[in-house]
């Protein structure tokens, strides 16, 4: 796999429409986060944010990731579940979000932008997906729609610190995972 041309990447951010994204948006999250919150991505780094754990401060942003479905959003959990850290499903939820943005980039056509699924969604690999969150955060887009690792569907990452004032966030309903998925204790 060879290395992404970054230039070529920026390039093609640059001259992307920005689109307005308007629908039902998916996230799990702990039950003492807001499904609304993106605190997490300020403590751990992710495959398109940086945090403090592995960066310098002037190198970190945050970012919430959000599912495009239900289904998409729990495999995305399953992905990162193991065994040994089958609990935190106890302590989290599904929830459904109401979302308007106004300047996404669509960046689900990966060859557009001379970017692979393999660069991009590589497990424990975030270099690709850190560096186009940043650039596109930069370019002055509130969010960015890609493909999910899971490659069931789609994701939005929204940039918590670039949303416009006219854009909306809304928790609309959650199910605590307990509930909807027997887990025998």
């Amino acid at each position: 796999m060879a290395a992404p041309d970054w230039d070529a990447v920026t390039a093609a951010i640059t001259k992307a429409p920005a689109i307005r994204w308007r629908g039902r948006a998916w996230c799990v999250h702990r039950h003492r986060y807001e499904a609304t919150s993106h605190r997490g991505s300020e403590l751990v780094s992710g495959r398109f944010h940086r945090a403090p754990d592995r960066f310098p401060p002037e190198r970190c942003f945050p970012a919430l990731y959000l599912s495009l479905s239900p289904e998409v959003c729990i495999a995305e959990l399953l992905r990162h579940t193991s065994p040994l850290n089958m609990d935190h499903i106890r302590e989290s939820r599904l929830s459904e979000l109401r979302v308007r943005l106004n300047a996404v980039l669509d960046a689900r056509d990966l060859d557009a932008l001379g970017l692979t699924h393999e660069i991009l969604l590589k497990p424990r690999e975030h270099e690709a997906g850190q560096r186009l969150g940043e650039t596109t955060m930069h370019c002055g887009y509130e969010g960015l729609l890609v493909p999910s690792a899971t490659r069931l569907g789609d994701n939005l990452i929204i940039f918590p610190t670039a949303r416009k004032e006219t854009s909306q966030l809304d928790a609309i309903g959650y199910r605590d995972l307990q509930e909807v998925y027997y887990i025998d204790s």
